[in-house]
């Protein structure tokens, strides 16, 4: 008796068919003179694998004496591995503008690839990307697949911040000011020490300080309390 196993073999994923097409004498031997081809038979194209199973041809000379063997085969192993990519991502950072951003995802590897989105981890249920206008901060998840490759995961940030308000060149308006404008009915705004006021009429601010100026009908005022 003789045995032959096939060989294995191994790669990651490209598309293509893993074959080997080899198998050897692994146990046992052939009576001298006579010769044998050692092959097998196997292919593995998807991530898995399959077997790869040996077959053997002895001859004497010219004639074939293989079916005066007892021949055990064990089968070798045809294995694809998952390939991987690499996917880049980058987000979006600004002061608002009025425009839509998302971001972007890049991915080297594959020459085709899915990328789904979601606005909450885990849940990848948009086709594409969704965009941000309004001031705030936005969190975009993708997942990026592709059969034979390891699906990658991940998220980029959407940074959108609030405009400053310039009012006639003035200084920015800041979230610490207030801004008033006279529109027919009295303003009066208050002067004080590390604190400034706005009231409709002074006896509401006479308790805070004497220093007053009247705002003309259309005049506007942005203070806080270090200016006005």
């Amino acid at each position: 008796p003789i045995t032959i196993t096939g060989n294995s073999a191994s790669k990651v994923y490209d598309g293509t068919a893993l074959t080997s097409n080899g198998s050897k004498l692994t146990n046992g031997s052939l009576v001298s003179g006579q010769t044998a081809t050692y092959t097998a038979s196997g292919s593995q194209t998807s991530v898995g694998s399959s077997n790869n199973v040996p077959y053997v041809v002895i001859k004497s000379g010219s004639t074939d004496v293989t079916s005066n063997y007892s021949v055990t085969k064990v089968n070798g192993t045809l294995t694809v591995n998952t390939n991987s990519m690499t996917v880049s991502s980058s987000g979006w950072s600004g002061t608002y503008d009025g425009a839509s951003h998302t971001g972007s995802v890049s991915v080297s590897g594959p020459s085709s690839y899915t990328i789904k989105y979601g606005t909450s981890s885990g849940t990848y249920n948009l086709t594409s990307a969704p965009t941000y206008t309004n001031a705030g901060t936005y969190t975009v998840y993708y997942q990026v697949t592709k059969t034979g490759y390891t699906t990658v995961t991940g998220s980029r940030t959407v940074t959108i911040t609030q405009k400053d308000l310039i009012l006639n060149g003035a200084d920015p308006v800041l979230k610490d000011e207030l801004v008033a404008v006279r529109k027919d009915s009295p303003l009066v705004v208050g002067l004080g020490e590390g604190e400034n006021f706005i009231a409709s009429d002074i006896p509401a601010i006479l308790k805070y300080t004497r220093e007053v100026y009247f705002l003309e009908n259309g005049e506007f005022v942005h203070i806080n309390g270090d200016k006005v």
